[in-house]
């Protein structure tokens, strides 16, 4: 049996435009001009991460950026989250609960993340959630939570699997010596993941028979 440690958005569910739409409200309501923006927003990384990335250093003071952060989580993690699903495949995967056990390593925080799964009916396919803290600073690498999540499961790292559509994703993997698999249905390039990822699969279908040969 393979223990599938996955990453939530950008590779189990396609929650882009839900998480753009209320970055921007958030943003409105703090008063930024989206206009400074110089990158487009990049999903996956914590929003703080996001907003740093996508506008000028000196642009957004860690003060703005937590009342952005603020606005946010009040706007978005009480959504009901009506434009986000699982990618096409990905539901066969996780309803097959005979060959893999399924675990979430997320960026986003509870309880958001928590509120997701249980949206799309994933509550009792998930053998554990590890979601990030509601405050910035107390915010932990995903190779922590990786590393926190395989000893509350005995230890054993030989049947892990790490799956993710950005690098931090592999390297919390790779950093954890369990296999590091990226996914380019979300945010991350081919090239980017191929330099930190054991395998990188450009659909669902291509994952899954990798999955299950690898159980044979």
């Amino acid at each position: 049996m393979i223990r599938i440690i996955w990453d939530l958005d950008g590779t189990l569910i396609d929650s882009q435009a839900e998480i753009l739409y209320h970055l921007k409200l958030a943003l409105w309501d703090a008063g930024v001009d989206i206009r400074d923006q110089i990158k487009p927003f990049k999903i996956g990384p914590p929003l703080d991460v996001i907003l740093k990335e996508a506008f000028p250093d000196g642009t957004l003071t860690m003060e703005k950026i937590n009342e952005v952060v603020r606005n946010y989580r009040d706007r978005y993690d009480n959504s009901g989250f009506p434009m986000t699903d699982p990618f096409d495949g990905i539901e066969e995967i996780i309803s097959d609960a005979a060959s893999f056990v399924h675990y979430v390593v997320t960026n986003k925080p509870n309880p958001a993340a928590g509120r997701i799964i249980e949206k799309l009916g994933w509550t009792y396919k998930m053998a554990s959630l590890k979601a990030q803290a509601a405050r910035i600073e107390q915010r932990r690498s995903k190779s922590e939570l990786f590393a926190e999540l395989i000893a509350e499961s005995g230890g054993d790292k030989s049947s892990f699997v790490g799956i993710g559509d950005v690098r931090t994703d592999c390297i919390a993997a790779k950093n954890n010596n369990i296999t590091a698999v990226g996914v380019l249905w979300g945010s991350g390039t081919k090239e980017e993941l191929a330099s930190c990822c054991d395998y990188v699969f450009e659909d669902t279908k291509r994952l899954r028979d990798f999955l299950y040969e690898t159980i044979k």
